[in-house]
């Protein structure tokens, strides 16, 4: 089979991926083809993560991890400028939505400004990446308007996104992940 798809036989398009492999397949594989807006699902399941989940459905890229990397904050990383004092119960629900889109506006500030999100991990704040912003380009920002950057880049994406078709009815689970 990896051969086939290789060499684009017979059922070779879907080396383009499980989206459009389920849709030549057909039947019920769309139920079994796990992505979300064409990009496979990572190894971070969105049914242990609800804010994760959440962020695979609305990034503009799919099941991206990096999009929100919403579960890190699920899993124990804290960020106190977002309210985020203490981990996550990864088993509620409420409040995984606003988690969701702030840490997506986090993500997308941190990708514009090319660092590595894993500082996150190492202790970094958001604040030290606001400072540090200020010592390299003199330009003072605060909190809010790291945050407010990193939503409109967010909306920017989703703008293109619809530019091409893609709109909220595209922010779904696969079948597997619905309750």
């Amino acid at each position: 089979m990896i051969k086939r798809i290789a060499q684009k036989k017979d059922s070779g398009s879907s080396s383009e991926g499980v989206k459009r492999a389920s849709e030549e397949i057909g039947k019920n594989s769309v139920e079994f083809a796990m992505h979300i807006k064409g990009l496979e699902v990572p190894a971070h399941d969105a049914r242990a993560y609800n804010a994760g989940a959440v962020a695979f459905a609305t990034s503009a890229r799919g099941a991206c991890h990096l999009s929100g990397l919403s579960h890190a904050f699920e899993r124990g990383l804290k960020c106190p400028e977002i309210g985020n004092l203490e981990p996550f119960d990864r088993f509620k629900v409420e409040g995984k939505g606003v988690l969701a889109a702030k840490t997506q506006h986090i993500m997308g500030m941190m990708d514009s400004l090319i660092l590595c999100k894993q500082i996150l991990h190492a202790g970094v704040t958001l604040t030290d990446i606001v400072k540090w912003y200020h010592d390299v380009t003199g330009a003072e920002m605060g909190i809010d308007d790291f945050m407010k950057t990193g939503e409109r880049i967010f909306n920017l994406k989703r703008m293109y996104n619809v530019r091409l078709g893609i709109s909220r009815k595209d922010d779904t689970l696969p079948c597997a992940f619905r309750p």
